[in-house]
């Protein structure tokens, strides 16, 4: 083709047709730009394609990630709940006009047990690193998604960190110094009567049992409010997403 057109163009100037000569050369170079016009548009059509092929990839992924979240949030909830009723009943007791309280497993479980939540980020890291963060076409989906995590590594890592912290620096060494603990040997080591063990008067009356007790019941109500918050985003996210996976 190309030996072709230079064919012609050597015809015309042996012809001495220099006007025709260069009205050709004009119409060639138009050829040659439409030519690579087409060329590029087809390529950004390729390149948009597997784009889209990659967010979709993507979009199924985040939602997959999104539905083990759940699933952890759900049990987190569920065992919160268990033990705002212990904590809740611990209250009553030491606020009754009874002289003991049971100490048991479980009052001890209520007051350092914590309910830390790690969501499955796969995904969401890899778009970051990745710099594909642009794949997700939908900038609802791409706030939302962001929103989210970001959400999670503040407000929940902070709650949690103060759960951790207070559980593990003041709760704990007070329980482990001024209380008997018991805790859950197998069942053939286990009396009844070695299963409960009865506060004090002096015990019952303590001010630092009082004030964990409703601190328990406090910070614990908060992050249970929380996890459920985060269940209805993802809930919404999820269905955003189904509108957007094909």
């Amino acid at each position: 083709m190309i030996k072709f057109f230079r064919k012609i163009r050597k015809n015309l100037l042996n012809e001495g047709k220099t006007t025709k000569y260069f009205k050709y050369a004009i119409g060639e170079i138009i050829l040659v730009v439409i030519g690579i016009l087409i060329a590029l548009q087809v390529n950004n059509w390729n390149i948009e394609r597997l784009n889209k092929i990659e967010e979709q990839s993507y979009l199924k992924a985040i939602k997959t990630d999104l539905t083990k979240d759940v699933l952890q949030l759900k049990e987190e909830v569920s065992n919160i709940d268990i033990q705002l009723t212990t904590l809740e009943q611990t209250r009553k007791g030491l606020a009754s006009d009874s002289t003991t309280i049971n100490q048991n497993i479980a009052f001890t479980t209520s007051l350092v047990t914590t309910f830390t939540f790690v969501p499955e980020n796969a995904t969401i890291d890899d778009l970051k690193s990745s710099g594909k963060l642009n794949l997700l076409t939908n900038k609802k989906v791409k706030d939302t998604l962001l929103s989210y995590y970001n959400f999670v590594d503040s407000r929940i890592n902070a709650v949690n960190t103060s759960i951790i912290t207070y559980a593990r620096d003041i709760i704990a060494p007070s329980l482990m110094a001024n209380y008997t603990l018991e805790y859950d040997y197998p069942e053939s080591l286990i009396t009844e009567k070695s299963k409960i063990v009865n506060l004090n008067s002096e015990q019952k009356a303590n001010q630092f049992l009082n004030n964990a007790v409703k601190y328990r019941l406090f910070i614990l109500s908060v992050l249970k409010e929380d996890y459920e918050d985060l269940i209805i985003q993802i809930n919404e996210l999820q269905t955003t997403l189904d509108t957007e996976i094909k």
